[in-house]
């Protein structure tokens, strides 16, 4: 039995064009070693599993750029993890998008089999809220994008809220809320020293705070941390001086009680 196969047997093996398999051998892709005395290509069983490879990530939704790359490189796992990452990012960001459009479409076939007549403005106002829609469910990952965080770790902070829901029974807002009421304290002692016994107490609930998120995930909790400082909004009617000014008294504080420092702060 021959370990090799012609390109037209791969062809209807794999459902492959024959085309297809010539484009990638052109971009270096999928490239047989093998030629025949003829000169014809020769694929063997290594091949055909390669470009199993190929059609899984293409099948995937990864572009043949970003396949070639992960295939030639024997990629380290963390950036085998951020890939697979962002390519699951960009799925659900279209799965989204797609599930908007069909809701509003299904508004809109409802409307005209109720009236009788295609309305274009009801139409654009449906979409107009999808859009806002949206936008707020991606609003977070844009933050997260532009301060430079990993897909991974957007998927760790769901975890981490996840398991604050299920565990602690406690959600996301209440979280957060619980947190804003700490820094309105710590403004109040805004004028006391972080190493004081007044930030030993704040810095300890605020320890108690983040394990309850994050467990001993401290990567996690301070790159959120500190994406945090950095956001040029309002946050939760905080100008960004203050705000800024009250994570860096807190950070003092956990840093210099050893409550929960940061991975490159030895205790």
């Amino acid at each position: 039995m021959k370990s090799y196969l012609l390109i037209k047997e791969v062809s209807r093996k794999m459902g492959v064009p024959v085309g297809t398999l010539l484009y990638y051998d052109q971009l270096g892709l999928l490239k047989p070693k093998m030629r025949s005395e003829s000169g014809y290509r020769l694929y063997t069983p290594e091949d055909l599993e390669r470009l199993s490879h190929i059609l899984l990530l293409k099948g995937l939704g990864f572009k043949i750029a970003e396949i070639k790359k992960v295939l030639d490189n024997n990629i380290p796992i963390d950036k085998m993890i951020f890939s697979l990452s962002n390519q699951l990012k960009l799925l659900q960001s279209q799965n989204l998008k797609i599930k908007l459009a069909e809701d509003t479409l299904a508004l809109a076939i409802a409307e005209c089999a109720k009236n009788r007549n295609f309305n274009w403005s009801y139409l654009c106002e449906q979409n107009h809220f999808s859009v806002k829609c949206s936008a707020k469910a991606e609003i977070r990952w844009a933050w997260w994008e532009r301060e430079g965080l990993a897909p991974s770790d957007q998927v760790a902070f769901d975890d981490c809220v996840a398991q604050l829901e299920n565990i602690f029974n406690v959600d996301e807002m209440r979280y957060q809320y619980v947190f804003t009421n700490l820094l309105l304290e710590i403004e109040k002692h805004i004028k006391k020293a972080p190493e004081s016994e007044k930030g030993k107490d704040l810095g300890s609930r605020t320890a108690g705070l983040l394990y309850m998120m994050y467990g001993e995930n401290r990567k996690l909790a301070w790159a959120v941390y500190r994406a945090r400082r950095q956001r040029d909004d309002l946050e939760q009617g905080h100008c960004k001086k203050l705000l800024d000014a009250l994570l860096k008294w807190l950070e003092t504080s956990l840093i210099f009680h050893n409550f929960y420092p940061p991975p490159d702060v030895s205790p």
